[in-house]
């Protein structure tokens, strides 16, 4: 199934999923077996939402435009330097850095 979701591709032949993770990977605790069996990430651009309503696999819902894990915005003083493609993950260790210096 894992490579079933890898090769899924647009109508252009880009690639939709960019990684398949297995819950073992992602959870821990005692309620991981609550989780999913895999997990799809999905490339730039795409929105892993389904319905039943629909007859095909790709298309436009309701709702336009989307942001990734790595557009959130955030405004820093020049002060800070950040030398890698900021990650939404970084940002409360960034903050907290800046204030307790």
């Amino acid at each position: 199934m894992r490579n079933a979701f890898k090769s899924l591709a647009d109508t252009d032949g880009n690639p939709v999923i960019k990684a398949v993770y297995e819950t073992s990977k992602l959870y821990h605790g005692p309620l991981k077996e609550k989780g999913p069996d895999l997990v799809c990430v999905a490339n730039d651009g795409y929105d892993l939402k389904s319905t039943f309503k629909k007859d095909g696999v790709f298309g436009k819902g309701v709702f336009r435009g989307m942001h990734t894990q790595y557009d959130a915005h955030c405004i820093l003083p020049n002060s800070i330097e950040i030398g890698q493609r900021l990650h939404i993950e970084n940002i409360a260790g960034i903050v907290l850095d800046y204030f307790t210096k």
